[in-house]
């Protein structure tokens, strides 16, 4: 919440749009002079509720295209298509490959895993494009072409469906997602220590800030810290009581499970604070994951109850404080919030529990085993995710991925030069490595295209609207976006997918891959397109 510079971008389309639906639209030309006479285009531009409601329009109709119509424009590969049986081109330009060239222009396929590129500031978006460049379009095929682990044996970006094979970038940002866990929390010690150790030491809301926002909040009663200490000791208690009755977990691993998520709230926090991007999850789960796997290797369902813990405290916390900064921008008052926010909390867990005990227990619905909000940990490699089973790292039979954990040492190393260089040259300021690295891990279940195109938006979108009259209209656009999308994504899979009323079958659907690339998809055998691999 504190400092002022913790500003949380996400935020910003959702208070903008608040602002448009409640604020008076008439200007102060108006205001003074009566209506006047004004172009179509300056009434658009000048009355937001106007703008909101065209934007979002235009985005409902053209959503069909990519989302009903014709699919193949949420993975266009268009330079593959020209050559479409060249088995290096595919790899390299395919949209599930490394994604040169290739677009997407689906909204969903976008922004579903790091939202929105329009509210993400300039200087996060350059850091993220050269981790982009570098880690896939640079490392991942060098890794590929140097064969490191028989990678050239499958297609560069995904992985077969064997636990045991890795493709060239789920080598590369598995090392990746191990960096970014110690990289943030030296990057934070080095750049943030002293404000970290300055706000605990501050207990005055009223001395936190000198930004409008903090003072005019300070007017309101502050919420003690012992309210949120006994909401957090009694949830606690709950679940030691349930874990250990149930022996679904014990209770000492019930607070090894806490403590990681109490280690990376705050410097993930800190990252999607000043970045916008709150998606910062994919170490923290990697890394439960990790540990979940080496204590019960035999044992799913103690697995999942540890990773549940430890990766949904994590990211209920972070989303809790975006909620509180969002208040916090909307001036209102922190007691009623946190009222509000508790009584949701119990509300909703107290219906999701009572639903599932419903149909799994009294009307005895069953699943597949480790069927959960999470990926089953042996299905992470074959739902494409950049991690492979995480119980290969302490398998016997598999000691090549252990030597995946000196990325943590690397990850840890990056951030001190750039700390050094930063007290001669300002730009090194700016270098920001733990948000590189927590990108790029995302790949490859998020195409390289679809990252190329995130950032080709967002830095188009920094570069042509820079001028400060015109941010709040960007994040006015944001939230006009997705809500148009979102109303075209209930008519398609509402009435359309309950009545099966789909489109009739065209090239526009791009056949059986849809993206017309079908040589950079892992259901493709590639050794007959090269020499014999010497082996791993």
């Amino acid at each position: 919440m504190w400092p002022p510079g913790q500003i949380w971008p996400a935020n910003f389309p959702s208070i903008a749009l608040l602002r448009t639906l409640h604020e008076d639209q008439t200007v102060f030309k108006e205001s003074v002079y009566g209506d006047a006479k004004r172009t179509l285009r300056e009434k658009l531009i000048s009355n937001r509720l106007v703008f909101y409601f065209v934007v979002m329009i235009l985005q409902f109709v053209y959503s069909w295209f990519p989302n009903y119509i014709m699919p193949i424009l949420g993975s266009f590969s268009w330079i593959c298509m020209i050559k479409p049986n060249n088995y290096v081109l595919t790899q390299v330009t395919g949209i599930s490959g490394l994604g040169i060239g290739s677009l997407t222009f689906g909204w969903l396929e976008i922004t579903f895993f790091l939202g929105s590129p329009l509210v993400v500031p300039r200087w996060a978006l350059v850091n993220i494009a050269v981790g982009f460049v570098l880690i896939t379009w640079i490392i991942t095929p060098i890794v590929y072409f140097k064969d490191v682990w028989g990678t050239r044996s499958y297609a560069i970006a995904q992985t077969t469906q064997s636990t045991t094979n890795w493709s060239a970038i789920s080598v590369v940002t598995t090392a990746t997602t191990f960096a970014s866990l110690s990289s943030v929390l030296v990057h934070m010690l080095l750049h943030h220590g002293n404000d970290w150790w300055k706000q605990l030491r501050t207990t005055s809301l009223a001395k936190k800030g000198n930004d409008l926002h903090c003072r005019l909040i300070s007017l309101y009663p502050d919420v003690p810290d012992w309210w949120f200490a006994i909401i957090s000791v009694v949830s606690l208690i709950v679940i030691l009581v349930v874990a250990q009755v149930s022996q679904m977990l014990p209770w000492y691993n019930v607070l090894f499970a806490f403590l990681i998520a109490i280690v990376f709230v705050l410097p993930f926090g800190m990252v999607a604070s000043i970045t916008g991007q709150i998606v910062q999850n994919q170490g923290v789960y990697f890394l439960g994951a990790v540990i979940a796997s080496a204590l019960w290797a035999s044992d799913q369902s103690k697995m999942l109850t540890f990773l549940t813990i430890s990766y949904t405290m994590y990211c209920q916390t972070i989303q809790l404080v975006s909620d509180m900064k969002l208040a916090h921008y909307m001036k209102l008052p922190p007691r009623s919030l946190f009222l509000v926010q508790a009584s949701t909390c119990l509300i909703c867990s107290s219906f999701s529990i009572s639903i599932q005990y419903y149909f799994y227990v009294v009307q005895g619905y069953s699943t597949r085993p480790g069927a959960t909000q999470f990926p089953s940990l042996y299905d992470l490699t074959n739902v494409g995710s950049a991690i492979a089973n995480p119980i290969n790292f302490f398998d016997s039979s598999t000691p090549r991925n252990r030597q995946l954990l000196w990325s943590l040492l690397i990850g840890a190393l990056l951030p001190v030069p750039f700390w050094l260089a930063s007290r001669r040259w300002k730009w090194c300021r700016h270098v920001h490595i733990p948000l590189m690295l927590a990108i790029v891990s995302w790949i490859p279940l998020m195409d390289a295209g679809g990252l190329f195109t995130w950032l080709l938006i967002g830095l188009l979108t920094v570069t042509l609207f820079s001028k400060a009259c015109w941010k709040r209209h960007i994040y006015l656009m944001s939230s006009a976006l997705d809500a148009g999308f979102y109303l075209c994504l209930m008519v398609i899979g509402g009435p359309l997918a309950y009545y099966h009323i789909g489109f009739p079958s065209w090239w526009g659907f791009g056949g059986a891959t849809g993206d017309g690339c079908p040589l950079s998809w892992p259901n493709i055998v590639f050794t007959q397109f090269l020499a014999p691999s010497p082996g791993p």
